[in-house]
C-alpha cells in the first residue's frame, strides 16, 4: 500500500459529503462524460497537454485537467454518425462498450473528440485540418453541431485516433458525478493547442514526471484522476508506448472511496486493504490524503 496527495476539490475528493458529514438522501446518478489525455513526442521525452479550468466553475475550478466534458444528445445523432469513417475502432473506442452498448461507446468517443476540440483547439481524427480551424471552434463554442461543422468541410473521424486508457466514476457522496471515460490520443503535429478562454484560462505542456513534482510542490493543483494517470504515464518513454498499453487491455473501472482514517481523509482505490475491490486496477498509490481545508 502506497499513498501521496492531491488537491479536495475534486472528483472523490469534496470534503462536505464524506463519510461523517451531512450526506444526502441518496447519491446522485453520475452523468456520463469524457476526457482526452493528449500526449506529444518531444526530444526530452513525451509531453501531456493540461488545461487549467476557470476559477469561477463550480467543478474542479482553478484546477488542472485533461480537456473534456460531459456527454451531449448530438453526440450520438445520426447526422453525427453519419460523418464517422468506417465506424469505430473496436480494440480502441469499443473498449467501453462492455457497460453501455455500441452506439453509446461511439458517442461517448465523439465526446472526447468534441470537447477536446472545444477546450484545446485541437481536431482529433481527421486526415486534414481544415483552413479555418479556429474558426470552426468558434463556431462550435457558439451553438453548431460538430456533424454539421464536419459536414461543411467535407471531415469524416477517424475514431480509432482515440484508445481507451480507463474509466472512473465519481465517488457516491460526491453531490456532482461523473461516469468518466478517459482517452489517449496523440496530438496532431500540424495543430496548435490553445484554451477556450472561457471555461479553460491557461494550458501546460509538461510531461506527466514535472506536473506530479508541480502538483506535490504546490505549484498546480490537479484532480485526483488527472494525478494518478499522470503518475502511471510517467514511466514512459513515448507516445507510442502510452497508446500500446492503453490498447494492450481492458480499461480497468476505477471507483474511489472516500474514508477518515485516523486524522486524514482519504480518497482510497481498487487494491487498498480499505477498498472492497481487492485487485488494484492500476499501478501507483493505492489511496491519496487529502489536505484540511
Amino acid at each position: 500500500m502506497s499513498s501521496t496527495r492531491a488537491e479536495p476539490d475534486a472528483p472523490g475528493a469534496s470534503e462536505p459529503n464524506a463519510p461523517g458529514a451531512s450526506q444526502p438522501n441518496a447519491p446522485v446518478a453520475p452523468r456520463d462524460a469524457s476526457t482526452v489525455v493528449l500526449l506529444r513526442d518531444t526530444p526530452a521525452g513525451v509531453e501531456v497537454f493540461l488545461v487549467q479550468r476557470a476559477a469561477s466553475m463550480d467543478f474542479m475550478g482553478g484546477l488542472f485537467v485533461f480537456p473534456g466534458g460531459k456527454l451531449d444528445a448530438e453526440d450520438s445523432s445520426a447526422a453525427m454518425r453519419a460523418r464517422i469513417a468506417g465506424g469505430a475502432d473496436g480494440t480502441g473506442v469499443l473498449a467501453f462498450a462492455d457497460a453501455v452498448d455500441d452506439a453509446h461507446a461511439v458517442a461517448l468517443a465523439v465526446t472526447a473528440v468534441r470537447e477536446t476540440l472545444e477546450e484545446a483547439g485541437v481536431l482529433l481524427g481527421v486526415d486534414r485540418q481544415p483552413a479555418e480551424l479556429e474558426a470552426l471552434r468558434r463556431r462550435l463554442l457558439d451553438g453548431a453541431s460538430l456533424a454539421t461543422l464536419l459536414e461543411e468541410h467535407g471531415l469524416t473521424l477517424e475514431l480509432s485516433a482515440l484508445a481507451a486508457l480507463a474509466r472512473w466514476i465519481t465517488p457516491a457522496f460526491e453531490r456532482k458525478r461523473y461516469d468518466t471515460r478517459f482517452y489517449v490520443a496523440r496530438a496532431p503535429d500540424d495543430q496548435r493547442s490553445c484554451v477556450d478562454a472561457h471555461e479553460t484560462v491557461a494550458c501546460r505542456w509538461l510531461s506527466p514526471a514535472q506536473a506530479v513534482d508541480e502538483a506535490r510542490a504546490g505549484t498546480i493543483k490537479l484532480a485526483p484522476p488527472t494525478l494518478h494517470t499522470l503518475e502511471q504515464l510517467s514511466s514512459l518513454p513515448d507516445v507510442e508506448a502510452a497508446l500500446a498499453l492503453a490498447r494492450s487491455r481492458p480499461p480497468p473501472l476505477i471507483e474511489p472511496l472516500i474514508r477518515l482514517i485516523g486524522d486524514d481523509l482519504v480518497v482510497i482505490y481498487p487494491g487498498d486493504p480499505e477498498h472492497p475491490v481487492r485487485e488494484s486496477a492500476m499501478p501507483g498509490p493505492t489511496r491519496i490524503v487529502l489536505p484540511r481545508r
